[in-house]
């Protein structure tokens, strides 16, 4: 009977063994080299340029103080930076909270049961009887529960918390470094309008002086009506485009009064009148690629996939077993002045095991789902890293081209300087009319403005390089 009994207990004992042995949770070593990736060393477009500037914020090496007062008070008002920050710390906590799950639970319990009972009975005389017994009951006791993380469930799921947690700081980020280059890409369209706007309201005052000579020309026959209409309707189309600007101007202040925070008033913001040297925004000689690496938003893919390989291993876990410790110690009388007693004291110990039986495969469909998303998660981060690449080169290679252009309009900006300077030093001689000479100076304002488009388009490009290299050129 003995030998029986001890060998039903090996077979236990070795089923036992055996089970939890095959209960493999997710070993995170295992996915490590999943998201290598083929990538150069530095960028192919990197332009040949030095750069003192080791500033994050690069754009304070412009000495604007009212650019930097207007992205600090941005930083420090714009409402969807509050909410993110809120996210946050709303997050912080859920993480909090989660993590309590790997501590037993310690819980004062009490309980106080008054119960009424009654039957019916004969006396020895045969007269029916009711008996009443009342009966009171006092109890209190600290109970504790805990639960054994033997296959990570707990682990996992605050990972899981945590990774969130983090993953919002990343989101925060990438909208601190969009709202940076919005309010800064608003501030220079503003500067660069009210350039703008100076040299059509120029163009304008020389377009009226031209069709004065050339109305006074047409009617008495020196020109003829073609070249009279041609200038009335420049100057028509003129005064649209300078309206225009001016809407546009409107709008950018709007634009700019709601990314701080404020109500959409125009007119309020103030705009440095300066013009910024484009050479002072030198981009240094060689960028290594391992700069994207600060990137929030390849920061945020990584920490997704983590996410999604600790959401694999939570799942795995709950399809096993589940083991809890329970105890409780305290007391419990019939009467409240003898409950705080040795002999009422009482105490419990207590295990239990949970496991999922049959559910028709949910669980295992469950773990093949989180096993899908975490190899979406690497090629989505694959594609992330490989877009951040395809957004630094297609910048640089823009800058190259744009300061290309920008040199041309220049050397045509002298040209057509000396062209001007000869042709007004003929007409003091009398050589040339005023018209001619105030044509030549209408093709200067129209080359100013050119070179003002493109210096604007250099310096949204400068913006952009700050956003897609994650907000500084220099390694941290």
């Amino acid at each position: 009977m003995s030998k029986n009994y001890e060998k039903q207990n090996s077979w236990l004992f070795y089923s036992i063994f055996f089970f939890c042995y095959g209960c493999n949770p997710i070993d995170p070593a295992r996915y490590s080299n999943l998201t290598n990736l083929s990538i150069p060393k530095s960028f192919q477009n990197a332009i040949n340029m030095e750069s003192n500037s080791s500033l994050i914020n690069w754009y304070k090496t412009l000495h604007d103080p009212n650019l930097n007062i207007l992205v600090a008070r941005t930083l420090k008002r714009n409402l969807d930076l509050k909410i993110a920050k809120k996210t946050i710390e709303e997050l912080k906590y859920e993480f909090l909270k989660t993590k309590t799950h790997s501590y037993p639970t310690i819980d004062l319990q009490g309980q106080v049961t008054r119960q009424r009972q009654s039957y019916k009975t004969k006396t020895p005389t045969g007269k029916e009887i009711t008996i009443v017994n009342i009966t009171n009951s006092f109890n209190t006791s600290i109970v504790a529960s805990y639960e054994l993380d033997l296959w990570k469930k707990i682990y996992f799921e605050k990972q899981a918390s945590r990774l969130e947690f983090l993953k919002s700081k990343e989101d925060a980020n990438i909208l601190v470094l969009s709202i940076i280059s919005t309010c800064i890409e608003n501030y220079f369209d503003l500067m660069t309008l009210n350039r703008k706007l100076d040299l059509y309201d120029k163009k304008i005052k020389l377009l009226n002086k031209l069709n004065k000579i050339y109305s006074t020309r047409y009617k008495i026959g020196l020109t003829d009506f073609f070249t009279y209409q041609y200038y009335k309707n420049l100057l028509l189309e003129t005064k649209v485009i300078f309206e225009n600007l001016i809407k546009q101007k409107k709008y950018i202040e709007q634009k700019i009064n709601n990314l701080v925070g404020d109500y959409p008033y125009t007119g309020n913001i103030k705009v440095s009148d300066i013009t910024i040297d484009i050479k002072s925004l030198s981009i240094p000689k060689t960028l290594p690629s391992d700069l994207l690496k600060r990137r929030p938003d390849i920061k945020k893919a990584i920490l997704n996939l983590k996410q999604k390989l600790s959401n694999l291993g939570y799942a795995r876990a709950i399809r096993f077993p589940s083991i809890n410790l329970s105890g409780n110690i305290g007391y419990i009388s019939d009467e409240l002045n003898t409950l705080i007693k040795p002999e009422s004291r009482i105490w419990a110990i207590s295990s239990s095991l949970l496991f999922p039986l049959f559910n028709m495969g949910k669980l295992k469909y469950n773990e093949k789902q989180k096993e899908q998303s975490f190899y979406k998660s690497i090629l989505e981060y694959q594609k992330t890293v490989l877009n951040a690449f395809f957004e630094v080169e297609s910048t640089l290679m823009e800058r190259r081209e744009l300061e290309n252009i920008y040199s041309i309009y220049k050397d045509e900006l002298n040209n057509r300087t000396k062209e001007y300077m000869f042709q007004k030093r003929r007409q003091q001689n009398g050589i040339v009319e005023v018209s001619t000479l105030l044509e030549k100076e209408l093709n200067l304002i129209d080359i100013q403005i050119k070179i003002n488009d493109t210096r604007l388009s250099i310096l949204k490009n400068q913006i952009l390089l700050f956003k897609v290299l994650g907000g500084t050129y220099h390694k941290e």
